[in-house]
């Protein structure tokens, strides 16, 4: 989701005029990972075309700060203000997935709490085919369910439908640390 939200409209009405039946709108944007590939590499954003008569794209940021152009990109021209308040505003009319930080089934609980229809898990899988092959990715996933089994029943939640908002608190729910 850009800043500008005439550039991203702008983009699904280009999606819809091209027959495109659906669209994923990615918030989980809080902050880029340190590359530091990319900033030593003096990583330069790649081109987007698609963009190129919206915006205006200086693909010759100066990195001299430490950090890297794609970083700079990044931030200059996503939203990161996006949050799970997505959730409510949605109000079910499109399914929210989570793509990113599962590691865990109680990952997969407090997503499923929070309004997710479903997780994706990619880097955890990847690393069992690693190490493993087949049979490695298969035993991350089912790691992963009995562990969400496990966190459901902890939960009371004798089926991932009963999961709900309120198996989970924030900071936002007036959590507060003890000293």
């Amino acid at each position: 989701m850009c800043k500008r939200r005439d550039v991203s409209a702008t983009l699904v009405r280009r999606a819809e005029s091209l027959g495109f039946k659906a669209v994923v709108l990615t918030v989980d944007r809080p902050v880029l990972g340190r590359r530091e590939a990319d900033i030593r590499n003096k990583m330069i954003a790649p081109r987007f075309v698609n963009l190129e008569d919206l915006m205006s794209l200086d693909n010759d940021i100066d990195s001299a700060e430490g950090g890297s152009k794609l970083e700079r990109f990044s931030w200059e021209t996503l939203d990161p203000s996006l949050s799970w308040k997505v959730v409510k505003a949605v109000e079910g009319a499109v399914p929210v997935l989570v793509d990113g930080g599962i590691r865990r089934g109680t990952d997969v609980l407090k997503a499923l709490a929070l309004g997710a229809k479903a997780v994706m898990v990619g880097r955890p899988v990847l690393y069992g085919l690693a190490a493993r092959g087949e049979a490695g990715a298969r035993h991350v996933i089912e790691m992963l369910n009995e562990e969400l089994e496990l966190a459901m029943a902890l939960c009371g939640c004798r089926s991932v439908a009963e999961v709900t908002r309120a198996h989970v608190q924030t900071e936002g729910d007036g959590i507060r640390a003890l000293l």
